[in-house]
């Protein structure tokens, strides 16, 4: 559906610059097989083209025709699947559906859980009961959350799905809360790489989310939030 489309990934440039048949590309053929990578996120991870390829040469800004177009397409063509007049690529078709997994997934399963799990680190009011979470803010909080072994993606893939998981859930007004949204996510991202989260911090910061959209007595959502982040994780505003 349009309104789960996946507009961030990973891209990760390791991974490009450690292949062997990239590293093995001229210019012009690296530039050839990146379109198609980018074009590929942009549409769900199929286009249409021909066992040949001959028909997504113009798309990628590529002149050559007949055996000088096949010469390109020889290093760049066997990087990608071709199924019935569609062409893929199997870590593009990877990246999209862990992504789509944890922003539906969080959306609907973690979200219909967010009042119960609210309430079980809560009073019946709505009073934070004392817990290692709730520690004074200048303190350090050893905070761990339980991730998935058999589904981890990297964290990057995690943050940009949760940023599209965020928006939905409490939409930005502007583009200040676009931007203070972004920060929240590069600053979980690095907590998570210092070690002070684990990737389920995510789930925890969208019943945040969830909680603040949901209360009706909540004039600015979006400041309950954000007082909630800093409150039960000490987050100031992405400073380091």
């Amino acid at each position: 559906m349009a309104k789960d489309k996946i507009t961030r990934v990973q891209l990760e440039a390791g991974g490009f610059l450690s292949d062997p048949d990239f590293v093995a590309m001229d210019a012009e053929q690296r530039g050839v097989y990146c379109s198609l990578i980018f074009y590929l996120y942009a549409n769900g991870g199929s286009i249409k083209s021909d066992a040949n390829g001959t028909a997504i040469a113009l798309l990628c800004g590529c002149y050559k025709t007949g055996n000088d177009w096949l010469n390109v397409w020889e290093k760049v063509g066997k990087k990608f699947l071709y199924r019935r007049g569609r062409l893929f690529h199997k870590r593009v078709s990877t990246e999209l559906a862990r992504a789509r997994k944890f922003m539906q997934d969080k959306q609907r399963a973690g979200i219909k859980g967010a009042e119960s799990r609210w309430h079980s680190h809560n009073g019946a009011n709505g009073t934070p009961i004392a817990t290692k979470r709730s520690v004074n803010v200048s303190e350090e909080k050893n905070i761990t959350y339980t991730k998935d072994p058999a589904h981890s993606p990297s964290t990057a893939t995690l943050r940009f799905a949760f940023d599209n998981a965020l928006r939905k859930t409490l939409p930005p007004l502007d583009q200040s809360d676009r931007t203070a949204y972004h920060n929240v996510g590069l600053w979980l991202d690095e907590q998570i790489a210092v070690g002070r989260f684990e990737d389920g911090i995510f789930e925890q910061v969208l019943t945040y989310a969830q909680k603040a959209a949901t209360n009706k007595k909540n004039r600015n959502p979006r400041a309950v939030f954000t007082a909630t982040l800093q409150r039960e994780l000490g987050y100031r505003n992405g400073a380091k």
